[in-house]
């Protein structure tokens, strides 16, 4: 039987090599540096003169509190530079990105730290970020920021920004479980289930769930809450955004239980409270009652105090 030489086991095994890394990496080998064969959304945003975002790749737009997001992020240098000079952070915020709800943070792109990125190759890495528990049934952004670690400072885009916007994100949920101890329709798409009261110092504090059967579209609505004397007349109030503008009404999921909370100066003074939703000309969306009647002034009146609206 014939021996078989070393140099014939070295080529064997080199072969095996470079199809096992074929096989297990095929768009490593195949997929061009600027347009990676697995990125579903394309991007091309350039992070100041050093760093493209090429693109990402996200699991699903919909998440509840408490689970888990994931989105493959995809990278080119346009020159090279070191392995760890630069780290994503990876967020998903309320659409006014005034707060976090799901963070991931890495220490550099790509794999390995200590390797040179060229533009000749991408390089990409993987976020899983956790949804924090306490998030309401909201809609918030995916949004990207890239961190220079020699200044721990975020890199700017183009437009002068820090952060890039990627996609929507939807909290998913039904929201509190509260009483229904009112039916009042507004515009045929928000019920008014609960409203519940409580006077601290001289504030009133107003706690309004809505109820959604329907998005309203137009964008722009504000909720009126208004504070009333004896005499019916207004002394105090807090119009504004509902949800204070954290969670536009056109978003708004059927069958989402959702918080709101006013507080009114003057509490000592208020034996009323006017509640409705109006358009920026003033003119207020219709309300009706549990028969469906039409109210008058599409306006809802309600004592000063009532009770917690904690689920019966």
């Amino acid at each position: 039987m014939r021996k078989v030489g070393i140099e014939y086991v070295m080529l064997l095994l080199i072969g095996v090599m470079t199809l096992l890394t074929l096989i297990t990496n095929p768009f490593e080998q195949t997929s061009p540096p600027d347009d990676p064969a697995y990125m579903q959304t394309t991007v091309h945003a350039d992070f100041g003169d050093a760093v493209t975002l090429l693109g990402y790749t996200v699991d699903d737009t919909t998440v509840a509190p408490g689970d888990w997001a994931t989105v493959l992020l995809y990278w080119r240098t346009q020159r090279p530079i070191p392995g760890d000079q630069y780290r994503p952070l990876v967020q998903i915020v309320d659409y006014r990105q005034t707060e976090a709800w799901a963070v991931s943070e890495r220490f550099h792109i790509g794999v390995n730290p200590d390797e040179t990125h060229t533009p000749d190759v991408f390089a990409s890495d993987r976020h899983t970020m956790q949804v924090f528990d306490d998030i309401p049934p909201y809609s918030g952004w995916l949004t990207v920021q890239l961190i220079d670690n020699r200044t721990n400072e975020a890199v700017q885009l183009a437009d002068g920004s820090d952060r890039l916007i990627l996609t929507p994100v939807h909290i998913s949920g039904d929201g509190p479980d509260v009483a229904q101890r009112l039916d009042y329709m507004i515009a045929d798409a928000v019920r008014v289930r609960c409203v519940a009261t409580m006077r601290d110092s001289d504030q009133l504090h107003v706690a309004v769930y809505w109820y959604v059967e329907a998005p309203i579209t137009d964008q722009d609505i504000r909720v009126m809450m208004h504070g009333l004397d004896s005499t019916g007349e207004m002394i105090t109030n807090e119009d504004r955004p509902p949800l204070d503008g954290d969670y536009p009404p056109a978003d708004w999921q059927t069958g989402q239980t959702l918080h709101d909370h006013f507080v009114l100066d003057d509490a000592s003074q208020i034996n009323a409270i006017r509640l409705g939703m109006y358009t920026p000309d003033g003119k207020r969306l219709a309300v009706t009652d549990d028969a469906g009647n039409s109210v008058s002034d599409d306006a809802i009146l309600l004592p000063a105090d009532l009770p917690a609206c904690t689920a019966d």
